[in-house]
């Protein structure tokens, strides 16, 4: 690791109680993989407890001359036409062109989620042409036919409430992939640290944003490591992810389209390059891209393959251990099977809790079974 993000990190776990190091590298890695210039775009969600340390760290990046902050959006922000100010007839560039060639940080993506499900539709409908780079809109004034190109990456941070519209956003195509934030195991400990710290908030945000500035600017030369898991790891995320309807009885209406996972190994890919340009190791690669595979399905679907790697077999077992219903995981299991699982995958996400300094999960609900 380039002794940039070792001193960035330093100063992160002084002023916050962090653990999860490992989500702080992908997040840089996703940054400073923006100065490439990459022919697509690469939009990361962070995911996490309100309070738990991860809008400070996006707060780094929004104040970067890379970035551009943007804390609400709406679908006539999206598709919105050019403006001509009345008072002096000066053009107003739109969102789009706004965003052009930075990357977009949303600390909080709060007000999205407070949105009616057809206004969350439209909003995913129209981030669907964005991703691709352009977006063409009709419109019943002067502004007539618009096409709007633009290009930018985006990361984003939200509470896991986020979960409960990820099927409206799959059906529509994900274009996003993810990042469980891990809350810190000492909770009260955490606490304790934010009321005793010392430092006023605009200091310790200084020394941070500087930190990130050293970073972005010291990064090393980019190379894409040739990795040959990542087209499986991809396969996996992408279809794991896939949507499964059911209807109120519970039971599959229809089969399911599976998403092919040229996106995500796109994303993964581009993750891997930024992460060797943090200093990261071709060999210590694959414990970071087999988080966001899992991190990019429900939480459910990868309990029950976390329990599967660690042992279990018996869905007995795992309702057991994750505190669910039989039901529950019988259908999950049902799900996954019908997205196309196959047991050879368990082998490629092995390993993937692996990680210098910081004991992860092996499954939801327990921290020691694996390490």
């Amino acid at each position: 690791m380039i002794p940039e993000v070792k001193r960035f990190e330093d100063l992160l776990t002084n002023y916050f109680e962090i653990d999860d190091l490992q989500a702080t590298e992908i997040v840089i890695a996703a940054a400073v993989s923006h100065k490439v210039g990459w022919s697509e775009m690469l939009w990361l969600r962070i995911i996490g407890a309100s309070g738990s340390g991860k809008t400070e760290l996006l707060r780094t990046l929004s104040s970067q001359t890379f970035c551009m902050p943007m804390e609400n959006i709406t679908a006539g922000a999206i598709r919105r036409g050019y403006i001509v100010k009345k008072d002096d007839k000066t053009y107003e560039p739109t969102l789009l062109e706004r965003l052009n060639g930075k990357l977009a940080i949303t600390k909080e993506f709060a007000t999205m989620l407070t949105k009616d499900v057809d206004a969350q539709k439209e909003i995913f409908g129209l981030l669907r042409s964005v991703y691709d780079g352009e977006l063409t809109c009709d419109y019943g004034s002067e502004q007539g036919h618009l096409s709007q190109k633009t290009h930018f990456d985006w990361i984003l941070g939200s509470t896991s409430y986020i979960d409960k519209i990820r099927s409206i956003e799959y059906l529509l195509g994900s274009r996003f992939i993810d990042i469980h934030w891990e809350t810190p195991l000492n909770r009260e400990y955490a606490v304790n640290k934010a009321i005793n710290n010392n430092y006023s908030l605009d200091t310790i945000r200084e020394a941070l944003s500087r930190a990130m500035t050293d970073i972005y600017q010291l990064a090393l030369t980019p190379v894409t490591p040739k990795l040959d898991y990542i087209s499986e790891m991809a396969d996996i995320g992408a279809s794991l992810r896939s949507p499964v309807m059911r209807d109120n009885h519970n039971d599959i209406e229809d089969i399911p389209e599976i998403e092919l996972g040229t996106r995500m190994g796109q994303s993964l890919s581009r993750i891997a390059t930024g992460l060797k340009m943090i200093g990261v190791e071709d060999a210590d690669l694959k414990p970071y891209l087999a988080r966001i595979v899992f991190n990019s399905m429900t939480r459910i679907r990868t309990a029950v393959i976390k329990a599967w790697i660690s042992g279990l077999t018996k869905q007995s077992e795992i309702s057991a251990r994750l505190g669910v219903n039989q039901g529950t995981v019988s259908r999950i299991v049902e799900d996954i099977k019908l997205l196309g699982w196959k047991d050879k995958w368990l082998d490629t996400l092995d390993g993937y809790h692996i990680k210098s300094g910081v004991q992860t999960q092996v499954m939801e609900g327990s921290k020691d079974d694996k390490n």
